[in-house]
């Protein structure tokens, strides 16, 4: 799995916060990434450590994979968005599954989820998913080819 980020916050069109961490590491196998408003990823990113505290202080042998993240993320967007209070955010969740299994979901503001083998937000998802697209049939059906990756994310 590849993930990609750019690390410039924006205030209006002026390019003016450099070195803000995008993709933050949530429990012990999830990365949570994010485009959009700055304020109100640190809102969710408060919620998601308070959540997964309170998972570890169950201690039930339990812990939250990329698919339960992905699910309450759904459901917290979702939540705001019918309180006419959207989080202005676009989220990507990355991790295993508790298979193993690699896996990939988006949450907009909206609370609009799908899953997939390659996301992208801003730009990336009308300009490079496309072509990442491309490539990644192209990996599945000649195995030899020079660029190579199972799953690929990008914000």
């Amino acid at each position: 799995m590849l993930t990609n980020c750019e690390l410039v916050a924006s205030y209006g069109s002026l390019a003016r916060f450099r070195g803000i961490q995008r993709i933050h590491k949530v429990g012990d196998k999830t990365l949570v990434g994010f485009s959009g408003e700055l304020s109100d990823w640190d809102y969710i990113y408060e919620s998601l450590e308070q959540l997964v505290n309170k998972e570890r202080c169950l201690d039930d042998g339990y812990t939250m994979g990329a698919v339960e993240f992905h699910a309450y993320l759904s459901r917290v967007m979702y939540g705001r968005r019918s309180k006419f209070d959207p989080l202005w955010n676009q989220l990507l969740v990355a991790g295993f599954d508790h298979s193993g299994k690699p896996y990939l979901g988006y949450v907009d503001l909206v609370g609009t989820t799908y899953t997939d083998t390659t996301l992208a937000t801003g730009y990336g998802a009308h300009l490079a998913r496309p072509l990442l697209r491309k490539e990644h049939r192209n990996v599945r059906t000649h195995p030899s080819s020079n660029f190579r990756f199972s799953q690929l994310i990008l914000f």
